[in-house]
């Protein structure tokens, strides 16, 4: 297997300019050392900025007080879903990418039908809360603890925007998309003011016959939270320019907190040494038009 070398003695320290906008993923490696990839393929794989966020934050985040997190503020990834789909491949775990697409796929239908609890355990959900049964119980869900590991609100906001149950966010974000496609204001929001879940906001943006999303996470946890909302959101963006008989185009994740435990930190330093394979492609059975008529069986990925 080959490995990639940093440019530091610490192994773990790069440029404070571990990001900008010619060069996303970063001045702290080398790419001209390595003959065996052209030094373009080395600097546009995107998985690349991914890999130095988490260790620019191992590297320099900021310790709490207790000395288990390490966190940076405020950061930016972008994918481009146009032939590719942003599945990260450098997890050492070979059955890593069928178990981890499967829990995407599940929770994304799952969130689009609406569903305010998990309907299997295990699943590393985009977002959960303690503080959401006052909030069902205004919808008249009679949601308990049996039900699920913790209430899932994400899916009742996409689906209702208040206690009158009738407004769908996904409705209206597809609607606009196919009508009004100017509008700037395609939002999907997942934020009550009285209980902040981890994604709050999603706007998309069609322009050229191309559908892109931005997301906003107020903070996510970097080794898994972070891969897991970069392939939850890129299909989301794909299955909804499937719908509107778009092309996807770009994936944009905004970040606020973003943190590793530090019991982590050795896992993620493995990690950093693996080298980066083609991301899979996406396929969606065209036969199926309708958003609420999908299925798991629907989503193909190729070559993953």
């Amino acid at each position: 297997m080959t490995q990639i070398k940093f440019t530091s003695q610490h192994p773990l320290l790069i440029s404070s300019s571990w990001t900008n906008e010619r060069n996303p993923t970063g001045s702290g490696v080398e790419a001209e050392q390595y003959s065996f990839l052209p030094k373009m393929v080395f600097e546009r794989h995107e998985e690349f900025g991914y890999l130095n966020l988490v260790q620019n934050i191992i590297s320099n985040g900021d310790m709490n007080d207790n000395n288990t997190l390490l966190s940076k503020f405020g950061c930016q990834l972008r994918f481009n879903l146009r032939k590719t789909f942003p599945l990260l491949t450098t997890k050492a775990c070979l059955l890593y990418p069928f178990i981890f697409w499967v829990g995407v796929v599940k929770e994304i239908l799952q969130l689009i039908s609406g569903s305010t609890y998990p309907k299997e355990k295990g699943i590393n959900h985009i977002c959960e809360s303690d503080k959401a049964k006052e909030y069902l119980d205004s919808f008249g869900v009679n949601a308990t603890e049996e039900d699920g590991d913790h209430p899932l609100l994400t899916g009742l906001y996409w689906s209702y925007s208040d206690a009158s149950q009738e407004f769908s966010q996904i409705s209206d974000v597809i609607n606009k998309i196919k009508n009004n496609p100017h509008d700037r204001g395609i939002t999907l929001s997942a934020c009550k003011l009285s209980i902040s879940p981890c994604q709050t906001f999603a706007q998309f943006y069609v322009a050229n016959g191309e559908l892109s999303c931005q997301i906003y996470q107020s903070s996510t946890e970097a080794s898994l939270g972070i891969p897991f909302s970069i392939a939850a959101y890129s299909l989301l963006t794909c299955i909804m320019a499937h719908v509107c008989d778009v092309v996807a185009g770009d994936f944009i994740h905004l970040i606020g907190d973003a943190h590793v435990n530090t019991s982590h930190t050795k896992a993620i330093q493995r990690q950093l040494q693996i080298s980066q394979k083609p991301f899979p492609i996406l396929k969606i059975n065209p036969e199926k038009t309708k958003i609420d008529h999908l299925e798991a069986s629907d989503l193909d990925l190729l070559d993953i």
